[in-house]
């Protein structure tokens, strides 16, 4: 009978992870340093074809601006390639926020004090054991602090640069349409995803707290059909 293989421990997996990233960093060094390369000997030779000293001027302004431009790029990929980065969605008041403190063993100061809807304004970032976690603003309060359109271009460049994205539900009020956007970003980018159910009973896990069996198995039922859905 042949064993099960030894699982991976989660800072094996991630040095793996991190390693891939290192490797398309380098990879993207030498691209940049090709096109800056090739830029600067074009400007060798319109300077050697003896064009006029504004055009040669327009040219360098050309590729100042250029360089700047992916400069700012590489520099941005280097910081997400450095991370593992991990997305969280979910509608207003899912617990996005109270499940990215646990993951990052933070004080709470991110969670709603008193279950107050759209508390998350902006996409925070929190650095754990080699990972990026990314709180964003609940998917149903788009827009009532901040413009809609600037939420979701942010929101939208989070899913862009995540290496994974948890979407969290819970046992309230779900609807088939709150994570159709969401849905279709990552499908766009091709991006792996985790379905997070917060079940908002306490008693459900614990049998001993709920006296009758009756009541234990329409509470199982109830988040079966929930993690169903």
């Amino acid at each position: 009978m042949c064993s099960a293989p030894a699982s991976r421990s989660f800072d094996e997996a991630l040095a793996d992870a991190l390693g891939v990233g290192q490797e398309e960093l380098a990879s993207l060094d030498c691209v940049r340093e090709r096109v800056t390369g090739a830029y600067v000997r074009a400007g060798n030779v319109v300077a050697s074809d003896g064009a006029s000293d504004g055009f040669i001027a327009e040219f360098d302004a050309m590729r100042l601006r250029f360089n700047e431009r992916l400069e700012n790029h590489f520099a941005e990929q280097s910081k997400v390639l450095s991370k593992f980065n991990i997305v969280f969605f979910g509608r207003t008041g899912a617990g996005k926020s109270t499940l990215m403190s646990a993951f990052g063993e933070l004080d709470g100061e991110a969670v709603s004090p008193y279950g107050e809807s759209d508390w998350t304004k902006v996409v925070a970032t929190t650095e754990w054991r080699g990972c990026r976690l990314y709180d964003t603003p609940g998917i149903s309060g788009w827009g009532r602090r901040t413009t809609r359109e600037e939420l979701e271009a942010t929101a939208r460049n989070a899913v862009k640069i995540a290496d994974v994205v948890l979407l969290c539900f819970d046992t309230q009020s779900q609807q088939d349409s709150e994570f159709g956007k969401v849905a279709d970003w990552v499908t766009h980018f091709g991006k792996p995803v985790i379905a997070v159910l917060n079940v908002r009973n306490p008693r459900w896990r614990h049998p001993a707290r709920v006296s009758s069996q009756t009541v234990r198995r329409n509470m199982s039922k109830s988040v079966a059909e929930h993690a169903e859905n």
